[in-house]
């Protein structure tokens, strides 16, 4: 509610003939919310509203927010132009193409119309955004547009249309040699649903790339289709300065797999990884939990496929049923829906979970997402032989904080304390009211890691008498090898928890720090101090280092000498941990 009203007193400041709101289904609401604000400090505009929802529910929506005057249906690139002109001339709107209004009390919609000819399109304008930065801003690039497959939790068909609609290579490459003369961009993301659905357009605007000189990185993250790839379109993807492809896996059970229509098999999806791996680029892979026909069995397959696949990110979702899709028409059948899907995402610390069926209820579902978001952990765990309990827990969260643990509390099952720089927002303490966490430790914040270090040091010493069984230590501040080694072999010898596990959200990734992990260990810190240096693309990225080369030798330095010291400390703490490990038991007779 405050950030309504923070945005209805700025509207009302700038008395606005016309708002409009872009929508799509998990912002519904709160587009609901915003503009009802708006009319109640400035009730002068109008409203209007379009995106991915309305399109979807124009009918319902306008009947349930009468504050909207108009809806946009599909794309409005055109349409929502000569609706402006024509309102700010007086003149009627109601047969612009694409677009719903009310009529006689009823809702009505006019036929939509596709865009063709992308090329005609303006590009963007980010300068018209207030207070827009450019300061390393990856600039998103849509070169296609449509969808012609039938994935059955998947809208795109529906929003964008089945027909695939592309822009020429040159006209991208104009968009971003005037961008990157213009404002100094070095990276750009690819936003089409279909970027490789062409697998020789998409080899163009590859070579148009390389050919441009621009030296650009860029990844795929809003995913391809692994069967629309092979090895010369990723080598060339590689060579245009592509750094990582994601893929939409979505399950990695055969029978949940083959319900999801995508018309691909789960063989295409390891041979596109294999070719992406290969060209040196890194993979992600994105899955759904709850997918009709899913069940906490199917999802313990998932998990285990997607481990074989290694991949350097992967990113677990809950389904939502979108309108028009038959994965909805599928849990209306077999299952039901648990709550609006206007207020839910895909995405959460706290799982908000819209469906549940007989086979695979909402605690399963809520179950399965805490196993897969944490799967390495669980691993380490069954392995410690803490299969029903983890005991005291101890959770460490040096930079701001981001509530990941909630996605493994239930995993953990045990009392998980917590220790944050004392300039939180406040939501830990609202996690200990709430049962999920016990004890809140603070230390001082502070810019200055060094200053940080020295508060956080009597931390450890008042939380060693806890006899922690597990402490989940982020692996982010090891990136500085001197301050951070020091940092952590500090908490390991006064902290004292049996078990430490550096924790990585970002790669989901989970590794117990002791000697037997330290090959792994050392892969991994060589990752985050080294980023893309260490993915083995070092020859193919000396070209496009540029201004970073310097930086590169200044760090270089700094590793030498962090590196001596950091491996010191390092095997004083194996050596430490090793001596607690081989030490004898307790006799029986001993005093308790």
């Amino acid at each position: 509610m405050a950030a309504s009203a923070t945005i209805a007193r700025k509207a009302a400041n700038y008395k606005p003939d016309l708002v409009g709101f872009h929508c799509k289904t998990a912002q519904a609401n709160a587009c609901s919310r915003i503009s009802s604000a708006i009319k109640q400090a400035y009730p002068f505009a109008m409203h209007v509203i379009g995106g991915p929802h309305i399109t979807l529910c124009y009918e319902e929506y306008l009947k349930d927010n009468p504050d909207f005057g108009y809806g946009f249906i599909g794309e409005a690139d055109v349409n929502f132009s000569e609706f402006c002109r024509r309102v700010e001339a007086g003149k009627p709107v109601e047969d612009i193409p694409g677009i719903a209004y009310r009529k006689d009390g009823k809702i009505v919609g006019t036929e939509r119309e596709l865009i063709l000819g992308l090329d005609e399109l303006p590009q963007p304008d980010f300068d018209l955004i207030e207070n827009f930065s450019w300061k390393d801003f990856r600039y998103p690039l849509l070169t296609s547009r449509g969808c012609p497959y039938k994935c059955n939790f998947c809208s795109v068909p529906l929003i964008s249309s089945k027909r695939f609609r592309q822009r020429s290579p040159a006209d991208c490459i104009a968009e971003l040699t005037r961008v990157k003369n213009e404002k100094g961009i070095t990276s750009f993301e690819i936003l089409d649903d279909n970027l490789t659905l062409n697998m020789k357009r998409a080899k163009e605007f590859c070579h148009a790339l390389i050919e441009s000189k621009l030296n650009l990185s860029w990844y795929c993250h809003n995913g391809i289709r692994a069967d629309r790839l092979d090895q010369e379109l990723a080598d060339l993807m590689a060579e245009a300065g592509c750094t990582s492809i994601a893929f939409g896996i979505e399950s990695g059970d055969q029978d949940v797999f083959r319900r999801v229509v995508k018309g691909e098999e789960l063989q295409h999806i390891v041979d596109a990884i294999n070719m992406t791996k290969k060209a040196r680029m890194k993979t992600v892979g994105y899955f759904i939990i709850g997918l009709p026909g899913d069940n906490l069995k199917a999802v313990r397959t998932t998990i285990a496929f997607q481990r074989t696949l290694s991949l350097d990110h992967y990113v677990y979702g809950i389904f939502i049923p979108y309108p028009g899709t038959t994965g909805r028409d599928d849990v209306l059948k077999e299952g039901r829906i648990l709550r609006d899907i206007k207020e839910t995402n895909h995405f959460s610390d706290r799982p908000q979970i819209s469906i549940e069926y007989p086979y695979f209820t909402r605690d399963e579902i809520e179950e399965a997402y805490c196993l897969a978001s944490a799967g390495e952990l669980a691993e380490l765990m069954e392995g410690w032989g803490l299969r029903e309990s983890a005991g005291k827990i101890l959770y460490v969260e040096t930079d701001p904080a981001n509530y990941s643990y909630r996605r493994f509390i239930r995993l953990l099952n045990g009392r998980v304390d917590v220790l944050i720089g004392r300039t939180d927002d406040g939501s830990f303490e609202q996690d200990k009211k709430e049962g999920l966490v016990g004890d809140v430790h603070h230390f001082e914040r502070s810019a200055n890691r060094f200053a940080a270090a020295g508060s956080m040091l009597p931390s450890f010493r008042a939380l060693a008498g806890n006899k922690y069984e597990v402490a989940l230590w982020p692996i982010q501040w090891v990136r500085d090898p001197t301050l951070g080694m020091m940092i952590l072999a500090a908490f390991v010898l006064v902290a004292r928890a049996k078990h430490v596990v550096l924790y990585n959200f970002v790669s989901s990734r989970f590794i117990e720090f002791s000697w037997r992990n330290r090959a792994v260990f050392a892969e991994l810190l060589a990752k985050e101090l080294m980023g893309e240096l260490a993915t083995g693309n070092i020859v193919v990225r000396l070209g496009r280092l540029g201004r970073r080369i310097a930086r590169f030798w200044l760090n270089a330095a700094k590793l030498v000498l962090g590196e001596i010291i950091g491996r010191a400390l390092y095997g004083f703490v194996c050596l430490f941990l090793f001596a607690r490990k081989t030490s004898p038991a307790p006799s029986s007779g001993s005093s308790r």
